[in-house]
């Protein structure tokens, strides 16, 4: 999380650093106040003519007041949630405390793991059959 008055290039270089999309913005009080993606900071960085002494503050690009979920909230609930009003992220709050965040590639590791229970694949298994289709593949347009 980052605070309301920091700058969009420490924004910027924190998202590069933690290779994340999303990033909360709080207040003193640790209440959820805004939330910066990374379209919306490229879209301000490629707008920009000139960079003003100091930088400019992230509360003037942040989304204010972003759509929230309760982490006793179903998890359905919250992939409806972001499908719905098409965001890539949905902060945890709880009695107005940011507590955490949800995004796309949180339900994208959930899917992967349970596509793999489900077809009873480890990680050696999916990496020996893949290595086995790119192999028979080859073998198959070879002959052609």
């Amino acid at each position: 999380t980052v605070h309301e008055e920091e700058s969009i290039e420490f924004v910027a270089r924190l998202m590069d650093w933690q290779k994340i999309r999303h990033v909360l913005v709080e207040d003193e009080q640790h209440r959820l106040v805004g939330l910066v993606s990374h379209r919306t900071l490229l879209r301000h960085m490629a707008e920009r003519k000139e960079r003003p002494e100091g930088g400019v503050p992230v509360s003037d690009i942040m989304v204010e007041d972003p759509i929230s979920v309760s982490p006793d909230r179903p998890t359905l609930e919250a992939v409806e949630m972001m499908r719905e009003h098409e965001i890539g992220a949905l902060p945890v709050v709880r009695e107005d405390r940011l507590v955490g965040i949800i995004t796309e590639q949180d339900f994208i590791q959930i899917a992967g793991t349970l596509l793999d229970e489900t077809l009873g694949l480890d990680g050696d298994q999916e990496a020996d059959e893949a290595a086995t289709a790119s192999a028979d593949a080859e073998d198959a347009t070879a002959s052609s």
